[in-house]
This record gives structure tokens, sequence and C-alpha cells, in this order.
């Protein structure tokens, strides 16, 4: 039911919301699985020498859930932070500069950590 000012308008559902809701809820199904993984190398790793933990990092076992993990966690924080500027931020420049930088921010940051860790993989990690 729209009002006849939303029907003017043309405002209403972006027919996209339950998709988002359900890909975020998929997405963090998986980072649920994911941490404890994660959290595991890191304890599992923690104090071990410099070779020790490019050798660790560099198994498949260890570097194909780290790259999921990082990808996934950079999707769900930028949808994250998309939802707060669209929620909290009024104005159509701070919004519209404020997604652009989101996405930059989280597309850099995404490349970096799996060049990072694709390095690892392929054992191009520099030696001490």
């Amino acid at each position: 039911m729209k009002t006849a000012l939303g029907r003017v308008l043309g405002l209403g559902s972006a027919k996209s919301g339950t998709d988002e809701f359900v890909k975020d809820r998929i997405r963090s199904v998986f980072l649920l699985a994911l941490t404890p993984y994660m959290v595991g190398v890191g304890v599992w790793l923690a104090g071990r020498p410099y070779a020790d933990v490019v050798t660790g990092l560099s198994s498949p076992f260890v570097s194909l859930p780290l790259g999921l993990f990082i990808i996934m966690g950079i999707l769900h924080m930028r949808l994250g932070m998309q939802t707060i500027i669209e929620d909290y931020i009024h104005g159509a420049g701070w919004k519209f500069a404020l997604t652009i930088l989101n996405t930059a921010f989280c597309v850099g940051l995404g490349v970096a950590t799996l060049f990072a860790v694709l390095r690892l993989a392929l054992g191009l990690a520099p030696t001490v």
C-alpha cells in the first residue's frame, strides 16, 4: 500500500532488501564458521619463528580458508558500513563521498591482504 505522495514521487521498495538480507546472513554464517579456525591458526602460530609462520601460512589448509575469511570479512564490513552511511548520513554529497570512500577502502584493503596471502601461498614471502 502506497500513499498518494509516494505514488507520485515513485518512492517505494527497491526490490533488493530481502536479497541483501539473505546474502548478509550467509556471509555471517561463513564468518561464524571460519572465525574459530582462524583464531586457532593464530594461536597455533603465535610465538613461532618467522620461517615456521611462513610455512604454516603457505599451507593450502590455511591459505585458502584465510583468503575466504578475508573476502567474506571485507564484504561484510563494506555492507555494514554502507548501511550505517545510508541510515545516518543525510546530506546527498556526503553520502555519495562516503560511499565511494568506503568502497575504495574495502577494495584497497582486500587487494593488499589477498596479495599478501597469495605471496605466502606461492612461497614468495621475503626471508629474514
